[in-house]
């Protein structure tokens, strides 16, 4: 692997963003491991409710695309579900788990619900659904930040 840095030079800064080249697939596993803090994605990883801090829609299914990431300041886990029940229906499923405290927006073909359960602990569950990609199903993506106590 390697990184490439496009950027340009104003007043002595670089600014830009990171170009990753890997010759491995995208979705292989990846670890940025040692002493120092690290990421994992794996094609095949699960994680559990706990991870999340939120339940699995039932019944969903996993897809690739989960990662985890470890910083000195605190941790970001995400994974990514498929099911074949409504966009409606999994965003109800989450306002009733994360009860009057969630915040919710709901559009069209999608919604995010986020919740504080913590001074530095939150989670946000984005739901789409869009006839013409993941099969015509609901996708569900849920993502749990949790800071380190000082």
């Amino acid at each position: 692997m390697s990184v490439d840095w496009p950027h340009r030079k104003a007043s002595g800064v670089y600014v830009g963003c990171p170009r990753i080249q890997t010759t491995e697939s995208p979705f292989d596993a990846f670890h940025q491991a040692g002493p120092s803090p690290g990421a994992t994605t794996n094609r095949s990883a699960t994680y559990s409710a706990s991870e999340l801090g939120a339940d699995l829609y039932p019944g969903a299914q996993s897809t690739p695309g989960g990662m985890r990431m470890d910083l000195p300041t605190g941790s970001m886990v995400s994974a990514s579900f498929v099911t074949s029940d409504s966009k409606d229906a999994v965003v109800n499923f989450y306002k009733g788990k994360f009860g009057s405290d969630a915040s919710v927006f709901d559009a069209a073909d999608s919604a995010v619900i986020s919740v504080n359960k913590g001074p530095q602990d939150s989670v946000v569950v984005t739901v789409t659904s869009k006839p013409s990609e993941n099969d015509g199903k609901t996708k569900i993506v849920i993502l749990h930040t949790k800071g380190k106590s000082s």
